[in-house]
């Protein structure tokens, strides 16, 4: 998939080239929304493969309806009332509009199903996409293969899943980048040493920026995109804490685990309010858990951080990157904790 990648990365950064070009000066744009719209394409192509990428009308449905269905998520979140299972259910609070755009984005992704099974559509990777793995996935004993629905199903929940998070993790890699300028120098020395051809972005070059590796797992601690991990006891269990206090967790009790406070505890970072990619030569990989642990981690993060070490790649090696003055960096707690009024930046060519 990394071929697919640096194509819709190149196709995508060539249209800032052209406006950049066009008023032979910097632009000026919001950098969030611009990693929502990359990533989203990258994902989508990655998915689907050329049936969407070929097809403008329904590129732009899907973009249109995961829209939708994140923004009303959103709104839903926080809000008590949708936490009882009757009101959850009831045509309120934005969920008509969850459901229209999840009836769109079915009937589409079930029509590219059927058309790929009967091969009129293939991946647009040099090998199988996401939808060929489900499709050929074949089960065990004790497992069954993918139903046609189940493929529908997990493919929509890998690009509503994918794409918030990794525009965030880009958003504020950027934005930590433009505000330690010894660190964003190291990163692009890195860069330039490695590439010197968008062509030859392969796994051996990507795997050779450990630095700029370690820029990203360093922003998934200090800004990590999704704040709380929320796990279900499979038992009854018995914690103690530092006072000696006995804390009873019941079999089916919810725990939630403070991300922030865990990624920002001096009990586990050496200063950890400093932005440091380098506490990450060799240590902290058990303490990091942007993508949660255990058996019920994260599906997509090895393609997240794929995703986004190529991405920020190219960004940093075609371009220059400043801060609008002025701004209120404010983070937003949404489906990810992003920016709230955005992230302004004045782009040029390098």
């Amino acid at each position: 998939m990394i071929s697919l990648m640096v194509e819709r990365t190149s196709n995508f950064l060539n249209k800032w080239t052209a406006a950049i070009d066009d008023k032979n000066q910097s632009i000026t744009l919001d950098i969030h929304e611009e990693m929502t719209n990359l990533t989203l394409d990258i994902v989508t192509g990655c998915v689907f493969g050329t049936e969407l990428i070929n097809d403008q009308h329904v590129h732009e449905t899907i973009s249109k309806c995961v829209t939708i269905a994140t923004k009303e998520l959103e709104k839903r979140m926080f809000n008590m009332i949708v936490i009882l299972p009757i009101i959850n259910q009831l045509p309120i609070l934005g969920k008509p509009r969850i459901d229209q755009a999840k009836e769109e984005i079915k009937h589409i992704v079930q029509q590219i199903v059927n058309q790929r099974k009967k091969g009129l559509t293939k991946s647009a990777c040099k090998g199988p996409d996401l939808l060929d793995l489900m499709l050929t996935a074949r089960g065990d004993e004790k497992t069954q293969s993918f139903t046609d629905e189940e493929v529908s199903d997990e493919a929509i929940t890998f690009v509503l899943a994918g794409h918030e998070t990794t525009s965030t993790l880009m958003t504020w890699t950027l934005y930590n980048l433009v505000n330690n300028p010894d660190v964003y120098h190291q990163c692009q020395a890195e860069i330039d040493s490695v590439l010197t051809n968008d062509d030859e972005i392969t796994v051996s070059t990507v795997s050779c920026l450990t630095y700029m590796e370690a820029v990203l797992k360093e922003t998934l601690r200090y800004h990590q995109p999704v704040p709380v991990l929320v796990r279900t006891a499979t038992k009854d269990n018995t914690l103690v804490a530092r006072d000696g206090k006995r804390i009873h967790i019941k079999k089916g009790t919810s725990v939630v685990i403070n991300l922030h406070v865990l990624h920002r505890s001096e009990k586990y970072w050496h200063e950890p309010e400093k932005f440091d990619p380098l506490r990450f030569n060799g240590h902290h990989s058990d303490i990091l858990l942007p993508f949660g642990g255990g058996p019920r981690t994260c599906i997509g993060q090895n393609f997240a951080m794929l995703e986004a070490k190529i991405m920020l790649a190219l960004l940093v090696r075609r371009f220059h990157f400043e801060l609008v003055p002025g701004q209120k960096h404010v983070p937003d707690i949404a489906v990810t904790i992003r920016p709230k009024y955005g992230m302004w930046m004045r782009i040029s060519r390098r």
